[in-house]
């Protein structure tokens, strides 16, 4: 009976050493980052351009900060796993779009991965995790983000252009 029970548990082992040594590895990670910001002084110029998402106290200057982050973390078998992310400077009722630009090596558009996320209640931010397929050619990616509420809609832009995937 003790046997049976031990080549049991190494049979159970055994499996589970063949399957951690089939998943695909973690060949490189990225991170693209997309940013609006936006200056509220009434008109005349801001005098504390440096208060992010908040008033120095003085003049009601205040500089909301929004912004995406997408990372792409790449695997051995040509899949990648992507967790997106916004955080915008003041709760809303919002819709992003987040569209992710792959560029082969002479910076022509080989795949484009739509990352949409909305909520009907006031959020100041939304999350959002997707598994893909990644095109072979795909050498740079970039991070562009439209923010739709229920007032206006706006860009948030791509910080630091497109990054390299390899």
């Amino acid at each position: 009976m003790k046997k049976n029970i031990l080549i049991l548990i190494a049979i159970c082992f055994l499996g589970v050493f063949i399957y951690l040594l089939n998943q695909p590895k973690k060949i490189n990670e990225v991170n693209v980052r997309a940013v609006y910001t936006y200056i509220n002084d009434d008109g005349d110029s801001a005098s504390s351009v440096g208060i992010i998402g908040g008033s120095d106290g003085d003049d009601n200057t205040s500089v909301p900060l929004d912004i995406a982050e997408g990372r792409i973390v790449l695997f051995s078998d040509g899949t990648a796993k992507i967790n997106y992310s916004i955080v915008l400077g003041e709760s809303k009722v919002f819709t992003s779009r987040g569209l992710l630009k792959f560029y082969d090596d002479s910076s022509n558009i080989v795949d484009e991965i739509q990352l949409n996320t909305s909520s009907d209640q006031k959020e100041n931010a939304h999350e959002l995790e997707k598994r893909i397929k990644i095109n072979q050619e795909a050498q740079t990616v970039e991070l562009s983000v439209e923010v739709i509420d229920e007032n206006t809609n706006y860009v948030l832009e791509s910080l630091g252009g497109a990054q390299k995937l390899k």
